[in-house]
């Protein structure tokens, strides 16, 4: 059994622009390489490993993110509100569900000034093994 973190971070800068981050912790590489494939916004860029995947922004008109699969009109239609990163958070945690059978476990919501975070652990769903199939006489 396996899990892997969601966590969704904002920030309100000095200028009013919300500063977002995403990042999902422990996929297997073949996972996130799909993920990144159908979620082009994960920066192949990144310096990070193949199996973390990250995706920031500074704000709906930041120019150091290309704004694609709809990304941009979650922002819009929530006028860049923090909770705008925490909707695209939900869409991979639902992909991870319905891709690789993930399942919820915990979650927890941190709030302190400006800044606020939401992290999600999620389990893999493990194939049944042989110690849990009921025992036949």
């Amino acid at each position: 059994m396996r899990f892997c973190t969601v966590t969704c971070e904002t920030r309100r800068e000095t200028n009013g622009n919300i500063f977002w981050n995403i990042s999902i912790l422990g996929l297997k590489d073949t996972e996130a390489s799909v993920m990144r494939r159908c979620h082009a916004e994960f920066d192949l860029k990144s310096t990070s490993p193949v199996d973390v995947l990250i995706v920031e922004a500074s704000s709906v008109a930041s120019s150091s993110f290309d704004w694609v699969n709809g990304v941009k009109d979650t922002f819009t239609f929530m006028n860049n509100r923090p909770e705008a990163s925490l909707k695209l958070a939900v869409k991979y945690i639902n992909d991870l569900e319905d891709r690789w059978k993930y399942c919820f476990v915990s979650s927890t919501a941190v709030a302190y000034e400006d800044k606020n975070k939401w992290t999600f652990t999620l389990r893999s769903n493990p194939k049944r093994s042989s110690l849990t199939e009921p025992i036949r006489k």
